[in-house]
């Protein structure tokens, strides 16, 4: 029975431990969320801080995420009072985030991710980047994270 619950435990710290985001993208320009979402799941973004400058970007990843489509996205400038996005996945599949300098061109307008973290115990992930900006994930109403 001990040995039951203690390879519980180590596997519900090990699957928590992990995070919902994987910031490990090409060059940590992109995040995303570990699992697939399902058509109609819910992610909030808390925008703790942004550059007016500042694009956030959402992606629907196609051919093994060789190849994406554009959802949505926010500028920096429309965060006000209320600094928080909901994003709804349209479809079934793998997505993934990024953050945007609009006033640079090509790869230089992405803006690297320097840091992230996960409280396993309010399952949101804190996403840091060069510029200073900081992004809170959590999963709001979805089936997958």
């Amino acid at each position: 029975m001990k040995l039951t619950l203690l390879v519980l435990v180590v596997l519900l710290v090990g699957c928590t431990s992990a995070g919902i985001i994987d910031a490990n993208g090409p060059n940590n320009y992109t995040f995303r969320t570990i699992n697939a979402l399902n058509a109609g799941d819910r992610i909030k973004f808390d925008v703790l801080k942004i550059a007016p400058t500042e694009n956030l970007h959402f992606y629907l990843c196609r051919l093994e995420c060789r190849q994406a489509r554009e959802i949505a996205h926010y500028k920096g400038s429309d965060f006000g009072e209320i600094n928080e996005v909901e994003f709804t996945a349209p479809k079934t599949g793998s997505y993934y985030f990024w953050l945007r300098d609009s006033e640079k061109e090509g790869e230089e307008s992405a803006i690297p991710v320097v840091g992230e973290s996960f409280d396993p115990n309010r399952m949101i992930e804190e996403i840091d980047f060069k510029s200073g900006s900081i992004l809170i994930v959590h999963p709001n109403v979805t089936s997958q994270l």
